[in-house]
């Protein structure tokens, strides 16, 4: 969706939408219908410079890649604690503790 955000003006963004949606409208019909029925709110950001705007959706993939990798690290912690707990389990019935 980048090539959306990153066009130059808003008729250039509705024309490479309509591409997007030519090509993945298939594979995702719910997700292109989402931007059409919500370009009125989309729209807004074309008002700001390219460099803005970039600034904005950059942020965006990088604040869901900290939020992924914060629950992978938390789906790590889980997992070696039920290992732990299990390991435990083990340890006692192994030495009838």
């Amino acid at each position: 969706m980048v090539i959306i955000l990153a066009s130059h003006d808003l008729d250039a963004a509705l024309e490479a939408l309509d591409r997007v949606t030519e090509k993945w409208e298939d594979d995702y019909p719910n997700a292109m219908k989402r931007w059409y029925k919500n370009w009125d709110v989309i729209c807004p950001i074309f008002k700001f410079s390219s460099d803005v705007r970039k600034v904005i959706y950059t942020t965006n993939a990088i604040e869901s890649l900290r939020q992924q990798s914060w629950l992978s690290m938390l789906y790590r912690i889980v997992l070696v604690y039920l290992l732990m707990k299990k390991l435990l389990i083990l340890f006692k019935s192994k030495y009838d503790l």
